[in-house]
C-alpha cells in the first residue's frame, strides 16, 4: 500500500513537471506585442501616414522678371571653379593661374577675360579697335586659339573707348558668353554686344529683325547696313543664370529713352537644342 502511493506520488510529479515545461516553452515563443526596438524591414511612414517623398523647390521656377543685378566688371568669378574638368583625371590649376597664363598671349594694347567652364576654362582677348581672340584651355595653363572675331567699331564713334569684357557661364551653356561694353553706335543706342559659340564657333549674338522670340549666333558680324540683324543692344548683363537685355521701346526716341514707360527688359535663356537664345517670357 505504502508503495502504490509512491508510485503514484511520483506519476504525480513527472507529470506536473512535464506540464510546467510545455508552458514555458509555449510562453518562450508568443509575440505579446510589446515593441522591443528592434526593426521589422517595413517600410517606414511618417506621421501623416504618407510614403510621398517631396517634389522639387518651387524656388528653381521661372524668376520674377525685375530689374537684372548689376554684373561684376569681370563676373568670372560668378562661376565656380568645379575642381576637375569632367572625363579627365588632370587636376585644373586656379582661376588666377588661367587669367596669368592667358596674359602671355597678350599683344599691345590688349587684355584678357577668363570663365571657368566645364573641363577646363575659355578665355578672349581683345583690343580697342575691333578684333578679338578666343582660346581655351583644359588644364588652365596651355591655351589653344579657338578662333578670331571682330567686333563693330567706328573710329569716328568709339574714339579713345576703353573697352570692358564681362564673361559668365549661362544656365544649360557649357562655353562661356562675352559681353562687350562700349560704343558700338553713333546714336548711342548701340552699347553692348555678346559673343558666344554657336553651330559655326564663336560669333556675334544676333537679333533678327522679323522675330523678337530668338537671339541667334551668327558665325560673323553682318554688314554696317543690315536690315535684317540687330547687332549692339544698348544694355546687355548677366543675372540668375539669363543674358538680360534692357532697351527702349521701337516707337521711343532716343532723347525720350530712359523716361519712365518707356524702357523694357528682357530674359534670354540658351537652348541647347538650337544653340541659340530664346526668350524666357
Amino acid at each position: 500500500m505504502t508503495t502504490s502511493r509512491t508510485v503514484r506520488g511520483l506519476l504525480a510529479g513527472l507529470a506536473a513537471l512535464t506540464v510546467g515545461l510545455t508552458a514555458g516553452a509555449c510562453s518562450a515563443g508568443v509575440d505579446d506585442g510589446t515593441d522591443t526596438g528592434s526593426s521589422s524591414g517595413a517600410a517606414s511612414i511618417d506621421s501623416t501616414g504618407s510614403t510621398d517623398t517631396p517634389g522639387p523647390s518651387d524656388s528653381n521656377t521661372r524668376p520674377d522678371f525685375g530689374t537684372p543685378s548689376t554684373s561684376t566688371t569681370r563676373s568670372d568669378s560668378t562661376s565656380p571653379d568645379p575642381g576637375t574638368p569632367t572625363g579627365s583625371s588632370q587636376t585644373r590649376a586656379p582661376l588666377a593661374t588661367a587669367q596669368e597664363t592667358l596674359s602671355q598671349q597678350l599683344g599691345a594694347g590688349e587684355d584678357e577675360s577668363v570663365v571657368t567652364v566645364p573641363g577646363g576654362y575659355d578665355g578672349v582677348v581683345f583690343d580697342n579697335v575691333g578684333h578679338l581672340r578666343f582660346f581655351r584651355t583644359t588644364d588652365g595653363v596651355h591655351w589653344t586659339a579657338d578662333g578670331p572675331s571682330t567686333y563693330r567699331y567706328d573710329a569716328r564713334d568709339a574714339a579713345g573707348q576703353h573697352l570692358k569684357v564681362t564673361g559668365a557661364l549661362l544656365d544649360a551653356m557649357t562655353r562661356a558668353t562675352f559681353i562687350l561694353h562700349g560704343t558700338f553706335s553713333g546714336d548711342g543706342s548701340g552699347n553692348a554686344m555678346a559673343y558666344t559659340v554657336g553651330e559655326s564657333g564663336w560669333g556675334p549674338v544676333l537679333r533678327r529683325l522679323d522675330d523678337g522670340t530668338r537671339l541667334r549666333v551668327g558665325a560673323k558680324l553682318p554688314s554696317q547696313d543690315s536690315t535684317t540683324y540687330q547687332v549692339s543692344y544698348r544694355s546687355l548683363s548677366f543675372s540668375r543664370g539669363y543674358l538680360v537685355e534692357k532697351d527702349c521701346s521701337a516707337n521711343v526716341t532716343n532723347a525720350d529713352c530712359g523716361a519712365p514707360g518707356t524702357t523694357y527688359t528682357a530674359w534670354w535663356l540658351w537652348d541647347k537644342s538650337e544653340l541659340d537664345f530664346r526668350s524666357a517670357q
